[in-house]
Order: structure tokens, then sequence, then C-alpha cells
């Protein structure tokens, strides 16, 4: 259909009317169905069913499971075993089939309105794309039949939005900054609200030419990544679940489709140990942080095989311990997570209690993207005067840059520079880390080798400047750090800790190595090491 302009008002009976529509569309679809109906006829009745369903009530249900029983042979078990199904195949990375085709219910790309994307930019504005059709950033909406499974505007939201609801962009990121302080411990303050402006991103995405994956990795085990993950999974536009091993056929496809957020936790799979999947994930991952950026896979369509071009981009969240491989490491926002010490008190993530909380503040993000995406557009064709440090490189620029556009709008809007202050102070910390360390489980030998140092509480003896070779002199004193023998690797591993080489002036000479202070290095022992653990 073609685009019209939305009612000043649209209420709730408004919405129950679209709702008894598609209904009574329904009933009488299914009721004119003679005894020959066609496999794809069923399926697609089918699925016009289950789109709907959870709007329905619980009489509009009764009647509409009456008559797929009588007409197509589903009974009200094969319904609920589908729901379950669906479920449980979104939360292992899989497809979910219809009980009557066996197939997988995938979207077809044809005409311009088919092939776009979950989000995408229509006569240069941001569009989401819902279950009943387009929404288009300055009050404009297309009615079409579509199917977005991803899609978390709530109905609430929806109606928030047809009746005019604009958020301000910089109460949205207050709010999304608090929730983050709330449930998490942080390195650094600021962190929180890099993490705060990369979720909002998500909701502008399609505006950017890059979008950087928010990547999460700690020394050790139980900092707090799952967590964060969560919170990222339940606030990002169109997020999945949380994946632990997805399959390539899933990724492939809902990426194309939904243009969702894709959370991956615990990457075992990207040290490099080869293999069918790992290969066609990598390749999704290596192009997936530049728009337009497709990959293609060899499919059998009839007797042959052809090449079928999927398209790559959309934001990503991935989280492990594990190092990432290199072609990875210029297109991630890492974030070093640390364990939290006992005196350190956040508030539990309890979704029971903050399901709803948390689903208002991601109708608030929806909003928020429809009403700023002109602001955050305009900042980012005009990035080059917006105040970004001179030190990051090329790539480093291209991935930040989208986030330093959002910060532009967010504080013009405050009438301060807090949003772009935390960004670029967690961009010279980006442009000054190294790569990731492999052994993940090194943490507490790294710490043990560090406190051999002897620092003292007060004085010159407070603090030492060490060069990596310097530091690789340390960990050779620990059996277990036998495999860091170049100071290369021992540079990698002390970054893990937070740790980057920087220019020092000591006297009258600058040197150049790793700052390290006896207040840290206690941080560090009460975090990773025993409770009166001697070094």
């Amino acid at each position: 259909m073609n685009g019209t302009t939305l009612k000043p008002k649209y209420t709730a009976l408004d919405y129950a009317a679209e709702i008894q529509g598609r209904y009574d569309v329904l009933i009488e679809e299914l009721s004119s169905l003679n005894d020959q109906v066609a496999p794809r006829q069923t399926n697609e009745l089918y699925m016009g069913v289950r789109a709907w369903w959870g709007d329905f009530n619980a009489g509009q249900r009764a009647t509409i499971k009456k008559l797929l029983k009588e007409k197509l042979g589903i009974t009200a078990a094969d319904i609920e075993r589908d729901t379950k199904n669906e479920r449980e195949k979104s939360k292992e990375g899989g497809t979910a089939l219809s009980s009557q085709s066996g197939k997988e219910v995938n979207l077809k790309h044809g005409g311009d309105k088919q092939e776009r994307r979950a989000q995408s930019i229509v006569e240069d504005r941001v569009c989401y794309r819902t279950n009943r059709g387009y929404i288009v950033a300055g009050g404009h909406i297309e009615e079409d039949e579509t199917n977005c499974p991803l899609y978390h505007f709530s109905t609430k939201g929806h109606i928030r939005f047809l009746d005019g609801e604009q958020p301000k962009i910089s109460e949205t990121y207050d709010k999304v900054v608090d929730r983050l302080s709330r449930h998490v411990v942080w390195k650094r303050p600021h962190h929180a609200k890099v993490v705060g402006l990369w979720i909002m991103g998500t909701y502008f995405a399609s505006i950017f030419t890059w979008y950087a994956y928010l990547w999460l990795t700690s020394p050790a085990r139980r900092c707090g990544k799952s967590l964060l993950l969560e919170l990222v999974s339940l606030l990002a536009y169109n997020a999945t679940p949380i994946l632990t091993n997805p399959r390539p056929a899933y990724l492939y496809r809902t990426v194309d489709i939904n243009f969702p957020t894709v959370i991956i936790d615990e990457l075992t799979k990207f040290k490099g140990d080869g293999g069918d999947d790992y290969t066609e994930i990598l390749s999704l991952l290596n192009a997936g942080a530049k728009a337009g950026s497709v990959v293609a896979r060899m499919e059998k369509i009839g007797e042959k095989y052809e090449a079928k071009y999927y398209h790559a981009f959309c934001p990503k969240a991935l989280a492990g311990l594990v190092s990432l491989p290199e072609t990875l490491n210029d297109r991630v926002l890492r974030m070093d997570m640390s364990r939290k010490k006992a005196e350190e008190k956040v508030e539990r993530l309890n979704l029971r209690k903050m399901g709803k909380e948390l689903a208002a503040l991601r109708d608030v993000l929806y909003l928020t993207g429809l009403g700023y995406d002109k602001d955050v557009t305009e900042f980012y064709d005009n990035i080059e005067k917006l105040d970004i440090p001179q030190e990051l490189d090329d790539r480093l620029r291209d991935i930040t840059e989208p986030l330093f556009a959002l910060a532009g709008a967010i504080d013009a809007e405050k009438g301060e520079v807090d949003a772009t202050t935390a960004l670029k102070a967690y961009t010279q910390e980006l442009a000054g880390a190294k790569g990731a360390d492999d052994h993940a489980d090194s943490a507490q030998h790294t710490v043990r080798a560090l406190l051999k140092l002897g620092l003292e509480p007060e004085g010159e003896g407070s603090q030492a400047i060490l060069s990596s070779k310097k530091v690789l002199g340390l960990f050779e004193q620990e059996p277990e750090l036998a495999w860091c023998d170049t100071p290369w690797k021992a540079g990698r591993l002390i970054n893990r800790l937070g740790f980057n080489s920087r220019p020092h002036r000591v006297g009258s000479t600058v040197v150049r190595g790793y700052k390290l202070r006896y207040r840290d290095l206690q941080d560090l022992r009460e975090r990773y090491l025993a409770e009166g653990e001697n070094t």
C-alpha cells in the first residue's frame, strides 16, 4: 500500500479496531476454504494467524482454533508446540519451522518494500519494519503484510508513537546510562556512558557507513560480561537472544532480513581452530561492520548450486575470554570487564521484577530513534567539525564517528559535552591498547608477578614505570607464565589488566612504558587473588 500520513491521535481503541479488522479477514479467509487447499496457501494462512496470535483475545483465539482444525487440520496442540519450538529455536540460534510445511519460513525479497531490511532509510528518514507494516520517522506509516520476529517495539510503544510522543534524546541517554550503572561494575565510570551510546546507536545504525562491534572481554571469568550482554540484548535495536553457538544458516538469514543487534557469548570458536562453521561466521563478522557489505553462500536450488548473497551489516555485541582474530580487532570497541570486589555493590538484575521497566525503556529508545534521525544524520554529515582525538587512526575513526555524531546530538540538547568527553577518554584508551591475550586464565599469575615489584604505599616507591622488557623479566619469575617469552607477549598480557604503554616524564627525560602504582596493584590483588593470599 502507499504511505499515508497518520492522524493526529491514534488511541488504543483505534488499535483494537485494527486487530478486530485483521481477525475478521482471517475468519473470512478460513471460512471460505474448501476441501482442497494447496500446501502453500495452508502455510501462508497459518503464518498469518501466528503473526497476530499475541494480539487476539481469548474468544478470538478459540474461534480461530476451531476453524484451523476444521479447515486445515491444525490443532491447538500444533499451535502451542510451534510457539514453544519457535522460542527454543530463537534461543539456540535456529530457524522456526511450520508444522504443516516442514520448511524454513523465510521472507522473500522482491520489489522496493520487500527489499527493505527491518531498519532502513526511506526518503532520507529512518524506517523500522514492524509486524504490521513500516514506520517511517516523521509521522509516516506504510501498512503492509510483514513478518519481523525480532521486532521488540510494544503495542503501547506503537500507540505512543502514533500519538506523537517524542522523548528527549538527552534524557533517553541518561536513562540508559543510569540503568547500566545500576547493574554493572565498571572499570572506569565513562565506560558505562560509551556502552550507553553504543546501545542507542543501534537505533540509528542504518544512517552510518560503519558501525563497530561491541567486544566484551576480561582476564578471567565472573567479570560481568554475560550480565552486560543481557542488558544489551534487552535494550538494543531488534536484539537477538544471547547466542552461544549460533549456526551460520541462522545468522546469515536473520542478519539479512531482520537487521538485528546480534548478541553472541562465549566465542570459543574464534581461536582459529578452523571448520566450516568458523569460516562462514568469521566471513560474516569480517564484512558486517560496514554498510552495504554482503557475503555469499553456495546454496542448492533444484539440482544446481548457486551463489546467494546476504546482507552482512548490522550491530553486533560479542563476548569471550579468547582473543579475536586480527581481522576483527580493528572492527570492535573493546570493553575490558573486571571482577567485582566484595565492597562494590550493584543492583541485581531481576527480569521478573524489572521486565516492564526495561520494556518501557526499550520503547523510549525506539521513539528516540524515530524522532532524532535527522539530528544524528546532520552531526554525522558534519563529522569533521566534531572534537575527535587526532591520535585515532583512520579505521578507529571510521568505527567511532557514529558514536561521536550521536554524542554531539545529545550534548547539543544538554548544553554540555558530557557524552563527548566520555567518548574522547575511551577512544584515547582504545588507541593505545594492544590486542587481547590468548591465555584467559592468566590474570592471577600476572597479578602475582606484578606484586613482586614490592611497591610501597607512599613516597617515591609507590609507583614504577616499566618497559615491556622489564615486565617480561617479572613474568619470567612465574612458572605458569613460561609461555610469555617475548616483550610483545608481555605487553599483550599486561594490557588485559588495563595498563597501556605511554610516554612518561621522569626527571628531565621522557620514557615510554607502563606506569604501575601501588594502589592499582592492590586493587588488582583484591579482585583476582584469594583473600589473605601471599605473593
